[in-house]
């Protein structure tokens, strides 16, 4: 089932977290993005920031990044530039190739490095240090995550 598909309608959210509760990634990203946007659902960044979670953990690349905007604007949660330069640090690293070509416009990439690379160079150097720590962390978990069964079978 495609993302724009999804975000469509009320009907569309029935249906992503039906497949989200199942294990779709894309799925979680678009209840993620329901919640985020008030989209047919009360605008609500607690359930947003679970679902975002959840995809970004299984390598969901759209989330990885919006998980990175929440915490930049204070979405839900305090403002934390070092947890929103850790987030989208790995975004563009999850962004699936075909014989090595991106799945998405390259204007895309570009901008999940330019925000990435904007918000770290905000940084002091300590709190930069810290962000790639994190950042590190990240990558770690989701690799480790998404090698399991139930996230490998997901759409990406």
């Amino acid at each position: 089932m495609s993302f724009l598909f999804l975000c469509a309608s009320a009907t569309g959210l029935t249906r992503a977290l039906a497949e989200a509760e199942k294990g779709d990634i894309g799925a979680m990203h678009s209840v993620g993005f329901h919640y985020a946007t008030g989209r047919d659902v009360r605008q609500d960044y607690a359930q947003a920031m679970t679902w975002f979670q959840r995809a970004a953990l299984s390598g969901q690349h759209n989330s990885i990044y919006s998980l990175g905007i929440m915490y930049r604007l204070g979405q839900g949660v305090d403002v934390d530039m070092i947890q929103a330069a850790a987030w989208y640090a790995p975004a563009a690293k999850y962004i699936a190739r075909i014989d090595g070509e991106w799945i998405v416009p390259r204007a895309k990439v570009a901008m999940y490095e330019r925000q990435s690379a904007e918000v770290a160079g905000s940084l002091s150097a300590s709190a930069r240090t810290e962000a790639l720590r994190r950042a590190e962390q990240l990558l770690l978990t989701i690799r480790e995550h998404a090698a399991t069964p139930a996230a490998a079978h997901a759409d990406r």
